[in-house]
Parts: structure tokens; C-alpha cells; sequence
């Protein structure tokens, strides 16, 4: 993993512990080709894993050509990988950059805070102008997944 992103995870660790060990010990079942990248034999990932095979600077489009790579490998899995969230601490939903889903209350008070790798990689990349995360996940008209994309300026995809 690179020492950035290591740092980056380490420094939400102090937030909240739970939700990113959770994340790390996440394991997926996985192709062949996906696990070899890993130099594993047991067709499995684990979140540890997954960062291991990320790039080592902030920028979006590496992060993008990477993750559309991994998900050509094995799409299962990275959908797997990607979008698994576990509950968090209502304090991530007040981070600078890391992008936390939650629920609204009858009053609008966000509830049910839920991070997954996708919110912690765009945390770590950075956000727009608007404070959205700068990549994506790009679903077709039928729901499926159809690759990582930068995230349009204030536009939801």
C-alpha cells in the first residue's frame, strides 16, 4: 500500500477504529487473475489487499485506470469490494473530504452513517467544488455496474 493512502487510512482510524478495521479484514471471493496480483492461491481478497493494489499518488484518473482495471479482472469482486459499507461513527459524516452515506431523519438530521472503500479512496483523493467525491461508479439503466468514472462538477450520476 502506499504510505500516502496508509497514512490517510490510519489518520480515520483515529475517528473510528471500528469501520476501518472492518474494511480491512473485508474478503471477498475472487477470480484467479484478481488473487495472483496479490500472489495469493485462495481466490480471496481481503480490503488489506485491495489498497495494496492502488495507486501510490492522489490522482483520479490513475485511481480511475486502476480500479477499471481490477474490475475487468474480476467485476464481482470489486463490486463486492466497493460496495460494502458497515455503520461508522456520526463524527465521519463531519469529515473534510471522506464520503459518508447516511439517511435523513423527519427532520433532516442524518442518521445510519455507513462508509465503504469508495468514500475512504475519495477522501483521500479529495473533493470538488461542491464537496463531492471526484470518482464514481457509473451504473447502466438496468442498475449493473459499468465502470469508475470521474463524478461530473456538482452533478450526481
Amino acid at each position: 500500500m502506499s504510505s500516502m493512502i496508509k497514512d490517510f487510512v490510519e489518520s480515520i482510524k483515529q475517528t473510528d477504529l471500528t469501520v476501518i478495521q472492518a474494511l480491512l479484514d473485508l474478503t471477498v471471493d475472487c477470480k484467479p487473475e484478481l488473487a495472483g496480483q496479490c500472489q495469493k492461491v485462495d481466490n480471496k481478497i481481503s480490503g488489506q489487499e485491495f489498497l495494496n493494489l492502488l495507486p501510490e499518488d492522489r490522482d483520479a484518473d490513475k485511481y480511475i485506470e486502476s480500479l477499471n482495471n481490477l474490475i475487468s479482472i474480476d467485476s464481482d469482486a470489486m463490486k463486492s469490494m466497493l460496495s460494502t459499507r458497515y455503520s461508522c461513527s456520526v463524527t465521519l459524516i463531519d469529515h473534510p473530504t471522506v464520503q459518508v452515506i447516511c439517511d435523513l431523519d423527519e427532520n433532516n438530521t442524518p442518521i445510519n452513517p455507513r462508509l465503504g472503500w469508495l468514500g475512504i479512496i475519495n477522501g483521500f483523493l479529495g473533493i470538488d467544488d461542491n464537496g463531492n467525491g471526484l470518482i464514481a461508479v457509473e451504473i447502466d439503466e438496468t442498475g449493473s455496474w459499468h465502470r469508475i468514472c470521474s463524478t461530473p462538477n456538482g452533478e450526481e450520476l
